[in-house]
């Protein structure tokens, strides 16, 4: 005959556990390329949306907001993820730290940095031209002097100790 009560508690909940993303390692590094690898180490309590890496040359702490490479999507996988990156500025210095999104917020890893080499195949003062072939024609590395490929020209890209390809004649 009634409603009784019992006696009031109260509890506080818990933060969500964030997910964990490791700085990146570089390898690979050439003057327009190079490989990024991160680990995402824990996904934490939230689903995890997307991962991947933040990529700017003119941002020590790049941010989603600045280059997006390697984005993993809708995958809470933990272990190792990378991507190749092939359009980088010769001579430049990138910053670049992993990322993860949740439903809760954007986390980082720690920042870190690589400077590509100058361009190998830059032509200089007195050269009359430079074939680097990375083509696969008979173009110098200005465009100019263009050639006829004929006689069984053939390309590679087992070029010994160097990138790009190579012609055989």
């Amino acid at each position: 005959t009634g409603t009784n009560y019992s006696n009031e508690i109260s509890f506080t909940t818990a933060e969500p556990v964030a997910p964990v993303v490791s700085s990146t390692s570089v390898n690979n590094i050439t003057y327009k390329s190079a490989t990024l690898t991160g680990t995402l180490t824990t996904t934490g309590d939230l689903p995890i949306n997307e991962y991947g890496f933040c990529l700017s040359n003119t941002s020590t702490t790049p941010t989603i907001s600045n280059t997006i490479v390697g984005v993993t999507n809708l995958n809470s996988q933990t272990g190792i993820f990378s991507t190749a990156l092939s359009t980088l500025s010769a001579n430049t210095t990138y910053y670049v730290p992993t990322y993860a999104i949740t439903n809760g917020g954007t986390y980082y890893g720690s920042v870190s940095n690589f400077t590509t080499p100058a361009d190998p195949f830059t032509v200089s003062d007195g050269l009359l031209a430079f074939y680097n072939f990375d083509a696969q024609n008979c173009k110098d590395a200005l465009g100019n002097y263009n050639g006829v490929i004929s006689g069984g020209v053939t390309f590679s890209s087992s070029t010994p100790k160097s990138t790009g390809y190579s012609a055989q004649f």
